[in-house]
Order: structure tokens, then C-alpha cells, then sequence
């Protein structure tokens, strides 16, 4: 019996994947998120529960964070993100967070997949807080003018992998290998090549 007031702990991985919508992210780039995202969805087990977060000058869910017993309904949903528009990843991560913070599960995770730029935001208290709740992040820079600073920060502090994909062809098989690392999180701070 659990003290009073505590939570169950439930087994399986919490996750949601964040990903920049912004107009940048147009043409192939967008398609390799989707592909990548997609990816991550199928190896979840039926124990795990996902969610999917696009964000430009606003975020929003794509598929809010539910059990992985019907994938179909979850990778359609994927489909429909498309680019355009401007970045606010600071409300992206809060809704995620607030999201995870709340859901049953033993192991809460977040990818994020941004090139970082972003309107303002005190980014380093709120993944301060994330991690304190409890949260691991990851983070998938893209492009060759991702702000690698920022983005490698946030993994670090968030006690997640951080991956440098200077090419949008590298995100899906990043996301696999971060998939397979969700169970072991630790920072990985290095650029990440396509074969």
C-alpha cells in the first residue's frame, strides 16, 4: 500500500513527441518528421501511452496523450501536421510537460524536434522543472543552422540524448535509435551523421 496522497505508479513509457511546425519545416523536412514520427509510434507497446504536439506561432495536439492500444487512429492524426508559420516552442514543452505530469506511467518522456529557434522564453527553469518532475527530454536539432546551444541544454539538463541532424534524412533513423534508448536515458552529446 502506497503512502497517502501518492500516485500509483503504473508500468510501461509515457511519451510525447514535440514537433516544429514552423515554416521552415516545409517540403522534405516536414515528411521526414512525419516518417520519423510514425516510427517512434509503431514500436510503442500496448502498456505505453503517446502523444503528439505541433507547434509554429501556436501549439497544439496533434493526438493528445493516450494509450498506444489503437496506433492507426494515432499515426493518421500524424498526417495531418504541416508547416507554416512562425516558432513557439516554450508553450509546446509546457503542454507536454503538464500533459506528462499527470498521466500514470513509470518512465515519462519527451522528444522534441526543432531547429530552436524560437520566440523568448526562461527555457532553462521550465526544463529545470520537467526534469524535477521527474521527466526525462531529448533533443533532435535539424538543419545546419540549428542553435545547438540551446537545444543541447535542454537534453542536458532534462537527463536525455541530444542528437545534431544538420540533414532532415537523419531524423528517422534518430528517432528509432532514441526509441530503443528510452528505457536507458543518458546524454549523448555528439553529432549525429546519416549512413
Amino acid at each position: 500500500v502506497g503512502r497517502a496522497g501518492r500516485r500509483p505508479r503504473v508500468r510501461g513509457l509515457a511519451r510525447v513527441l514535440v514537433i516544429d511546425g514552423a515554416g521552415w519545416m516545409g517540403g522534405g523536412a516536414m515528411d521526414r518528421a512525419r516518417e520519423a514520427t510514425r516510427g517512434a509510434v509503431r514500436v510503442l507497446g500496448a502498456a505505453d501511452q503517446v502523444g503528439g504536439m505541433a507547434f509554429e506561432d501556436n501549439s497544439r495536439w496533434v493526438t493528445p496523450l493516450q494509450p498506444c492500444a489503437d496506433k492507426s487512429r494515432v499515426l493518421a492524426a500524424i498526417d495531418t501536421i504541416v508547416a507554416g508559420g512562425g516558432t513557439d516552442l516554450y508553450s509546446a514543452l509546457d503542454k507536454a510537460y503538464l500533459a506528462l505530469d499527470e498521466t500514470f506511467a513509470e518512465r515519462k518522456h519527451m522528444i522534441v524536434l526543432t531547429d530552436g529557434a524560437s520566440h523568448p522564453g526562461d527555457f532553462e527553469t521550465l526544463i529545470t522543472k520537467i526534469a524535477e518532475a521527474g521527466i526525462t527530454v531529448s533533443t533532435v536539432a535539424v538543419g545546419r543552422e540549428a542553435l545547438e546551444g540551446l537545444l543541447g541544454e535542454m537534453a542536458r539538463i532534462g537527463r536525455g540524448h541530444y542528437y545534431l541532424c544538420d540533414d532532415p534524412a537523419a531524423v528517422p533513423e534518430v528517432f528509432a535509435l532514441e526509441t530503443a534508448a528510452a528505457s536507458r536515458v543518458g546524454i549523448v552529446q555528439r553529432p549525429f551523421f546519416a549512413q
